[in-house]
């Protein structure tokens, strides 16, 4: 047996020629797995990369590792995981554990050490492998946000050879999962895999998977979804878990004014499309500028531009060319749910319904709580347009918020409190309008661009 490169948190690798599978040794020397399949597994690492063959093991999210003791054992099913463990229990053993495929090529080239169980720093090493949503009959560059590097990572890293893949067992007209393999060797000849599933789909299906939040672009790539950046729906967390995970599609808005001041307000994202990200706000906050600076969760500004106003009711939106977004926000953002159906059928007055409050200033987070009292009723202030009534403590500077349901389920916009005989009253804009009086403006505006709209914008200025 042969010494050969690894890749992970172990201590030595080992290659066997022909079916006998590869051996890999503790710290106390013992041969202590043998996988007729030829794969070795060790201990609580996360990837096993054999150099030379398509023989890669990787710790499944979400699922628990096996416990190595102090001597370098591992532990699968309960027992030590000897020869005769691994032969015994095969694969299965470890498949709650670890997402494990085997091509037999045993064939590999000596690069890199492993010393103390833990990777050199210089390591050659594959990034922005991730898993694939991949909708029936689309077509997808599988080499999109993959790369090779080098270095300590981070600032230090360096570019390191190109990047190749293997898609051959993939069939993107066929519903299925499929293996995807990626290679890179650098100028000493050291290689470095790994590896990917691919499902493909019916796009329906995979939006209902990104819908209840079983899939998520944070965690793999989505290709043809209808609504990618859906933040989905989820049932089993509170109020403030749904408010918390719906913080990427939540933004402040600010204009500054010639004598100092300011304006600002809130926003949510209604949809990213059309190269741009479409930001959902009150009429009242944006109405008589053109110009606004975006403030995303992660501190991230952008300027946007007034899309245009509706007439009936008080709402705007705000349009963000994409690819002012950086890299790694873009990744991260996350546009609000929004089902009708459900929306309809709510009853009034069982539901919980909350907003989360951002300090533009300070970034302080603060979440208001109450109950939808009138999913829809007659505004005794209005011009005969019906409004959302709540019971949530409306703040100045909450106008434009988006208010959800303890689900994530985008219910209104806040709107504003008014004061009479009964007592505070919050009010904001019911969902159908909310999307209706949208898709208008959006339409309007890329038919129209920066023409007639803007230009009334600026008039109004």
């Amino acid at each position: 047996m042969e010494n050969e490169g690894l890749i992970g948190y172990y201590n030595e690798v080992y290659r066997c020629s022909g079916r006998e599978g590869l051996s890999v040794k503790g710290k106390n020397g013992k041969d202590f797995i043998v996988w007729t399949a030829g794969l070795a597994l060790l201990g609580i690492s996360v990837t096993l990369s054999v150099y030379g063959g398509k023989i890669n093991a990787r710790h499944a999210p979400g699922k628990s590792m096996n416990a190595r003791d102090e001597a370098g054992g591992l532990t699968v099913a309960g027992k030590e995981a000897d020869e005769s463990i691994g032969v015994k229990y095969g694969l299965e053993a470890l498949a709650n554990v670890f997402e494990i495929s085997d091509n037999p090529v045993y064939s590999a080239q000596k690069a890199g050490k492993v010393s103390e169980g833990r990777e050199e720093e210089s390591a050659l090493r594959l990034s922005g492998i991730r898993d694939i949503y991949l909708a029936k009959g689309q077509e997808c560059d599988f080499l999109e946000g993959v790369f090779a590097e080098s270095g300590k990572g981070g600032k230090d890293a360096k570019p390191a050879g190109k990047v190749a893949v293997d898609a051959s067992k993939v069939k993107t007209e066929t519903e299925g999962v499929y293996p995807l393999y990626y290679s890179v060797t650098d100028s000493q000849g050291g290689m470095v895999q790994g590896e990917a599933k691919v499902t493909v789909a019916d796009a329906a299906q995979i939006q209902k998977w990104i819908d209840t939040r079983q899939i998520n672009r944070r965690e793999a790539r989505i290709v043809g979804a209808p609504k990618e950046y859906d933040a989905g729906v989820c049932t089993e967390l509170t109020l403030e878990e749904n408010l918390e995970y719906l913080r990427p599609a939540l933004v402040r808005l600010r204009h500054e004014l010639e004598d100092g001041g300011f304006i600002t307000g809130s926003g949510f994202l209604m949809d990213i499309s059309e190269g741009r990200i479409w930001i959902s706000t009150n009429r009242h906050v944006v109405e008589k500028y053109p110009e606004w600076e975006v403030s995303f969760y992660d501190g991230s500004k952008v300027q946007g531009v007034a899309a245009g106003v509706s007439g009936s009711y008080d709402i705007a939106v705000i349009a963000v060319e994409w690819e002012k977004v950086p890299g790694q926000l873009a990744q991260e953002l996350r546009t609000v749910h929004i089902d009708l159906e459900y929306w309809n059928q709510l009853k009034e007055k069982e539901v919980e319904i909350g907003l989360l409050r951002i300090d533009l200033e300070t970034g302080e987070e603060s979440i208001l709580s109450g109950k939808l009292v009138r999913k829809k009723t007659a505004f005794p202030w209005g011009n005969g347009e019906e409004e959302t009534e709540m019971a949530v403590g409306l703040e100045s500077g909450d106008s434009g918020s988006a208010v959800f349901d303890q689900y994530g389920y985008l219910i209104s916009m806040a709107y504003g409190t008014s004061h009479d005989i009964g007592g505070d009253r919050d009010w904001g804009i019911p969902l159908d309008e909310i999307v209706s009086n949208f898709h208008r403006i959006v339409e309007n505006y890329l038919e129209d661009g920066y023409g007639e709209k803007r230009q009334e914008l600026e008039n109004a200025k």
